[in-house]
């Protein structure tokens, strides 16, 4: 049976939109030194980038983007920033093995 959608696409993405303004970006983009150790278990560049944004989302935000919603541009920079990578790895990540990411949402 199909599961009856409450919210259309459009009204969950301005729902849970994140602020723009540089000061929460940078907070949420904050990553403590357990943190990066996490991150930094993670072999590939994508599958760090991934585990990065996945885990800044859950702790500031409470839900994790996905291939429906995907996450701020903006904080995508500041997150790529952090780590010293490229801010182009989401697609990457995303186009990766549904097993990781089920791995780094448990």
């Amino acid at each position: 049976m199909a599961r009856r959608q409450i919210l259309s696409l459009s009204d969950r993405e301005s729902l849970l939109a994140l602020p723009e303004d540089e000061l929460t970006l940078t907070r949420m983009a904050y990553f403590s030194e357990h943190d990066l150790a996490l991150i930094s278990a993670h072999r590939k560049p994508a599958s760090r980038f991934g585990f990065a944004v996945l885990l800044c989302y859950l702790k500031n935000v409470g839900f994790a983007p996905d291939k429906k919603i995907s996450p701020s541009d903006a904080l995508l920079k500041h997150i790529a920033s952090r780590l010293k990578l490229t801010g182009d790895l989401w697609p990457a990540y995303l186009s990766g093995r549904d097993t990781t990411r089920r791995e780094h949402l448990t």
